[in-house]
């Protein structure tokens, strides 16, 4: 029997006569292979892209906020559906819940004013200070995060990108407890601890851009007592306690909370009603219009904070070309010496710790 090979070239011709019929199948085989390779990378990178225009109301408009299948963790999954139980009555009333609005106090050293704050599904953001002779409005809109100091004169401005990074991780109604099963956060139970007398289970929330957010949960009644965060402005730790709670809607509220810095009390809110599900519009949230220019800032948008980033590659490389929504932004731009300082700076207080 004859084998093939180069030195037998009899052998060869019959072989390529026997397979040029099938040459062009082959080819066609081949190329459409290639093709079909084509368009699954074209997809592949359809939906690599498509992932990283998602904003954060993408991410979670597909999650239930209450599910922690996901969580390894039996205990951490007990106490974290007990607390959606004790204070949000359950998924379907939370549901139903649309928006807040809560009306009150807040109490400085220098002073106290009057406060209203409004916040919508899923991360609209509007708080008033009635101020002497104006008021201060911070307001986020899902996309920009903004002040406007009426009685400074002028019109609303960007917010210090700092400053942004707190104002919108409290954006969020319910808190950060809910939605524990989001692409990159992590939530971990830590220990029991003490507040205030009151035993409490500690838990760390880490948010996908690297915020945290340390929540103290009464061991009895899972309201939230504390909740300590990293201020982006100073870094240093910032205590918030509350208390006086109350149910409105079937959703726990506490309508009192104070402010610590160290041992001392720096300011303290008292709520005297709050109101769900009035209505609000999303315009609501955005500033004013016609009254400041739109202008290119390199790219600054305020709309990427849940990225997975770190606190401070957010700071620095806050829009860059990875980051969710538009790269333009409405606001006149500031200089580092004029960025508008803190709320208890513009009042007259000093600088937060």
């Amino acid at each position: 029997m004859n084998r093939f090979s180069f030195n037998n070239p009899d052998r060869y011709t019959e072989l390529r006569e026997i397979w040029r019929p099938y040459a062009f199948i082959v080819s066609a085989l081949c190329l459409g292979l290639s093709g079909l390779q084509l368009v699954a990378s074209e997809e592949v990178e359809a939906e690599e892209l498509r992932l990283e225009e998602q904003t954060y109301r993408d991410w979670i408009k597909a999650l239930d906020p209450m599910d922690t299948s996901g969580l390894d963790d039996d205990k951490l999954v007990r106490i974290l559906q007990n607390y959606f139980r004790r204070n949000f009555d359950g998924p379907e009333n939370w549901e139903a819940i649309e928006s807040i609005r809560y009306d009150g106090m807040v109490h400085f050293p220098s002073g106290s004013y009057d406060y209203v704050v409004f916040k919508k599904k899923p991360d609209y953001y509007r708080v008033v200070l009635e101020l002497q002779g104006g008021r201060l409005i911070s307001g986020y809109d899902g996309t920009e995060a903004w002040q406007h100091n009426t009685a400074a004169g002028g019109g609303p401005v960007a917010m210090p990108l700092a400053k942004a990074m707190n104002f919108i991780r409290d954006a969020t109604p319910g808190g950060h407890l809910l939605y524990p099963m989001m692409e990159g956060k992590s939530v971990r139970l830590l220990k029991t601890t003490q507040v205030e007398g009151r035993p409490c289970y500690e838990i760390e929330v880490i948010l996908p851009n690297g915020q945290m957010i340390r929540s103290a949960l009464d061991l009895v009644e899972y309201a939230e007592r504390r909740q300590i965060t990293v201020d982006a402005m100073t870094g240093f730790e910032s205590v918030s306690l509350f208390e006086d709670f109350r149910e409105v809607g079937g959703v726990r509220f506490p309508f009192s909370s104070r402010a610590m810095v160290g041992d001392e009390e720096a300011y303290r809110v008292e709520m005297l009603y709050i109101r769900v599900n009035l209505g609000m519009m999303a315009s609501m949230f955005s500033p004013p219009q016609g009254v400041f220019a739109t202008q290119q800032l390199g790219g600054d948008s305020l709309s990427n904070l849940f990225e997975s980033k770190t606190v401070s590659e957010n700071i620095l490389h806050f829009g860059d070309s990875a980051s969710f929504g538009t790269p333009e932004s409405r606001f006149p731009e500031q200089s580092s010496e004029k960025e508008q300082s803190s709320v208890m700076e513009e009042l007259g207080i000093g600088k937060a710790q």
